[in-house]
C-alpha cells in the first residue's frame, strides 16, 4: 500500500473495472442466475480492461504527476513572489539581498576598524601633547629671577576645551538604511527637514517632544556638544547633513 506504483495500479484498475466492484460488493447473489464468479467471467473477462489498460494508465500517471505536482508549485511560488513584491511597492520599502547585506556589514565593519584606529591616533597626540605641557610647566617653574635665586612662577590656569575636542564625532557614515528610517516614520519624516535646519542656525532643537528629540539623538543624526563657555548645545553629524541634502533633492527632482 505504500508503494506509489501499486497504489497507483489499484486504484486505475478499479476505475478500469468498476463493474466488477460494484458487483462484487453491492449487488446480491439472487439478482443474477448464476454465481458472481461466473458472472463476471462470462460478462467482463477483457483483457484489455484487466491487464492492459490500467498499466499503462497507471504509467502515464506516474510520468506525468510529478510535472503537474512541479508546475502546481511552481506556480504557487509565483504568485506568492508576486504578492510580496506588490506589498513591498506599495509600502515604500526595498529589501536587501543577501550579497547587498554581507557587502554593507563589510563596509561598516571597515569603516568602524579604520575610525577606531584614528581615535586611537589622537588619544596617543592628546597623551604626547600633554606631557609636553608638563614639562613646560616644570621648566618655567624653575626659571631664575632678578636675584639669582629660583623661583617659582605659576603657568596660567588652562582654559577648558570644548567637549568637541575630545569626543567622538557620532554619525560619520550614512547608507539607505537611515533613508528608509526617516521615510517610513510619519511622525519624523514631515518636521526632519526642519529640525536639522533648525539645528544647524541655532544649534539647538526647535520646540519639538521629547521622544521626538529622542529619535534624533540615538540615530545619530544630531550629537549634544558644549560650546567653549561650557553651554550644552547640539550639533548636526555627517549623517543627518547627507540624509538632508538626499531629502532636499529629492523634493526639488519631484517638483
Amino acid at each position: 500500500m505504500a508503494s506509489p506504483f501499486y497504489g497507483t495500479l489499484i486504484v486505475t484498475w478499479a476505475a478500469w473495472n468498476w463493474k466488477i466492484v460494484y458487483l462484487t460488493l453491492f449487488v446480491d447473489a439472487e439478482q443474477i442466475s448464476t454465481t458472481k464468479i461466473d458472472f463476471i467471467v462470462a460478462n467482463y473477462n477483457d483483457l484489455s480492461n484487466l491487464t492492459l489498460y490500467p498499466i499503462l494508465s497507471t504509467a502515464c500517471l506516474l510520468t506525468l504527476m510529478p510535472f503537474v505536482s512541479n508546475g502546481a508549485y511552481w506556480l504557487d511560488l509565483k504568485f506568492k513572489t508576486w504578492r510580496l513584491n506588490q506589498k513591498n511597492k506599495i509600502e515604500g520599502k526595498q529589501l536587501l539581498t543577501i550579497e547587498q547585506s554581507i557587502k554593507l556589514r563589510t563596509e561598516v565593519r571597515q569603516q568602524e576598524e579604520s575610525f577606531d584606529k584614528l581615535l586611537q591616533k589622537k588619544n596617543d597626540e592628546i597623551e604626547i601633547l600633554n606631557k609636553e605641557i608638563e614639562e613646560l610647566r616644570k621648566v618655567q617653574s624653575q626659571a631664575t629671577g632678578p636675584t639669582g635665586k629660583a623661583t617659582t612662577t605659576q603657568l596660567p590656569p588652562t582654559k577648558p576645551r570644548p567637549k568637541t575636542a575630545n569626543k567622538v564625532i557620532l554619525g560619520n557614515s550614512f547608507n539607505d538604511g537611515d533613508y528608509y528610517l526617516v521615510v517610513e516614520n510619519k511622525e519624523i519624516y514631515p518636521m526632519y527637514s526642519n529640525v536639522i535646519k533648525h539645528v544647524m542656525d541655532h544649534r539647538q532643537f526647535p520646540d519639538i517632544l521629547e521622544n521626538q528629540k529622542e529619535f534624533f539623538l540615538i540615530n545619530e543624526y544630531i550629537e549634544d556638544d558644549f560650546d567653549a563657555e561650557g553651554n550644552k548645545i547640539f550639533l548636526v553629524t555627517f549623517k543627518g547633513r547627507e540624509l538632508y541634502k538626499k531629502l532636499y533633492n529629492q523634493k526639488n527632482e519631484n517638483k
